[in-house]
């Protein structure tokens, strides 16, 4: 639970804070209790879509007015793993507009690069470089105690914010926080603390207030990313517990914050899609916070279809579909944005769907639906003919493994950690495999969002440039963030696919992009570590024993012949 200590001098000062404290309980208003004195008003945060510039000229920024002058928001940055987030809390403080200056603390074996970095998010950043703490191990930087030893003397009262932090709102009204004001986890790591030149380090335990762990998101100030699964590191935080530390829509808001910053410092390349994320998310973070995806009886079936010689096939196909009880609804991702859609579609009636996409990307075949109400999704090209039956027991199979992927077509790969090189083939049959194709699958719906939302963009883009490899990214992304394996269900009939000869697969440099996708994927993205699970066996459809009549003569017979 977080924990939120005050300091205070006076004993009607405390009966004051604590009056101020119940008050702020009741409304839910904050982390931190609203100051005894309190500076000029804040500036409201505006939030904007367009992809303007994150760094304004100090002419542009808000003056620093006098009360401010001896002030200052200060982070400590202890490696370079925690560079990204750091800007990205500088820069989410920087979009308030605040009054205060920034101070960022960075190890002294910190590249100029990187602290310049820091400097160009704005706020007169000013970048000091220390040398590890003495009283703390020696790879650790200054803490918090040792913040006056390094900071400008002009500077009498901080600010300390981590690097997990995420601001939402104004919050310069904490410089009017008495000393010691402290927002933290039970008895581990600081979120934000207030601190004062001269003042003295408490142990506060007699001045402990709980709170709980969850806020209305409305509401924050800040949110803290204090949980072991980060928005940074989700997507390999591979452990089955994920659910417990996912949280999507702050998720989502640290990684547009990300995106912005990265685009407006020039840090990432522009490219023709390069919107279609923000378009997406923006509309479905929108309703995240409304209950759905509670249907667990049924199943929503994605179908993506692109070439025009296909579409005199895809009505049959629909129709074939929705024979189905199990089928809640049709979604058909319309991927040609230059082709229309024809009105026998558009007339099959409610279950079905079109969704007409404004950029062309295999990526759209993953994105978030608002209408989806099924906690499950069968994701199916437009040239797969899958017996009914089989879908519907591959998704009796789901049901009992919900975290993975469950599917028809597996798929093998391989990852040298030394060359950083990948390898990627169809498996023989009696081969371990390590992902299943998006050509017939099952998934959670909730994974929708984190491939759209939460991976980097980087990704996406190299998707787009290669119009392959979306679905070795999301077997990456499901298996690296919940460390569930794939696993692949035989049909009980064969199953049909049409696309051996004119599909996006049958391009001479197919499976070399794959095999290259795979390699970079896991070195750029999952930090060289393999996400991916090997799966050494299949589900098949439970069939009666065969058994046949035998003779007692001819017994000895019979197992003399069992013997190779």
């Amino acid at each position: 639970m977080i924990i939120i200590q005050r300091q205070y001098l006076y004993t009607s000062l405390r009966t004051l804070a604590l009056g101020s404290l119940v008050l702020a309980m009741v409304c839910s208003v904050a982390y931190i209790i609203r100051p005894l004195s309190i500076p000029p008003p804040p500036v409201e945060l505006t939030t904007s879509s367009s992809t303007t510039p994150a760094v304004e000229s100090m002419e542009q920024q808000q003056p620093m007015g006098d009360y401010f002058l001896d002030k200052a928001y200060v982070t400590i940055i202890h490696n370079e793993l925690e560079i990204n987030p750091a800007k990205v809390a500088m820069y989410s403080l920087y979009k308030t507009r605040p009054q205060a200056r920034m101070v960022a603390i960075v190890p002294d074996t910190f590249s100029e690069d990187n602290a310049t970095s820091l400097q160009s998010i704005g706020l007169d950043t000013v970048v000091i470089k220390a040398p590890p703490s003495s009283s703390s191990s020696s790879s650790a930087l200054v803490d918090t105690t040792a913040i006056w030893n390094v900071v400008p003397a002009t500077i009498d009262k901080v600010v300390y914010f981590s690097t997990e932090i995420m601001f939402q709102k104004n919050v310069d009204h904490y410089f009017g926080y008495v000393a010691h004001t402290v927002l933290k986890k039970d008895n581990g790591p600081v979120g934000l603390k207030v601190l004062e030149r001269g003042e003295q380090t408490s142990s506060f335990s007699s001045s402990s207030l709980l709170l709980s762990e969850t806020f209305p998101m409305a509401d924050q100030e800040v949110f803290w990313f204090h949980g072991p699964m980060k928005p940074w590191n989700a997507h390999h935080y591979h452990g089955i517990d994920w659910q417990t530390h996912y949280n999507p829509l702050p998720f989502y808001h640290w990684r547009h914050l990300h995106d912005e910053l990265a685009l407006s410092m020039g840090e990432t390349p522009q490219w023709i899609n390069q919107d279609r994320r923000r378009l997406v998310c923006d509309d479905a973070s929108s309703t995240m916070m409304v209950p759905k995806n509670n249907n667990v009886d049924q199943f929503t079936v994605l179908l993506s279809t692109y070439n025009p010689e296909r579409i005199q096939h895809l009505q049959l196909l629909i129709q074939h579909l929705l024979q189905s009880t199990k089928v809640h609804k049709i979604f058909v991702t319309w991927h040609n944005p230059h082709l229309d859609v024809p009105d026998a579609l558009l007339q099959m009636g409610e279950r079905v769907t079109i969704l007409q996409q404004s950029y062309d990307s295999l990526n759209n075949r993953f994105n978030p639906i608002n209408a989806i109400e099924t906690e499950a999704v069968y994701i199916i090209d437009d040239d797969v003919l899958v017996d009914i039956q089989d879908i519907e027991f591959t998704f009796e199979v789901w049901r009992l493994n919900k975290d993975s992927i469950v599917g028809h077509f597996p798929r093998l790969h391989g990852y040298n950690p030394e060359t950083h090189k990948g390898s990627y083939r169809v498996p023989k049959d009696d081969e371990a495999y390590s992902m299943i194709l998006t050509k017939s699958m099952f998934a959670r719906t909730d994974y929708l969002f984190a491939y759209t939302c939460l991976l980097d963009k980087e990704l996406h883009h190299i998707i787009d440039e290669r119009t392959n490899c979306e679905d070795i990214a999301f077997n990456m992304m499901v298996s690296g963030m919940t460390g569930a394996k794939s696993i692949a269900v035989i049909p009980s009939k064969p199953m049909i696919d049409y696309g051996g000869k004119k599909g996006i697969s049958t391009n001479n440099h197919h499976m070399e992009e794959r095999r290259e996708c795979a390699g970079r994927f896991i070195t750029e993205y999952w930090d060289a570590v393999d996400p991916l699970i090997m799966s050494h066996s299949a589900v098949v459809r439970r069939v009666g024993p065969q058994i046949q009549k035998g003779r007692w003569e001819h017994m000895q017979a019979d197992l003399h012949s069992s013997f190779v």
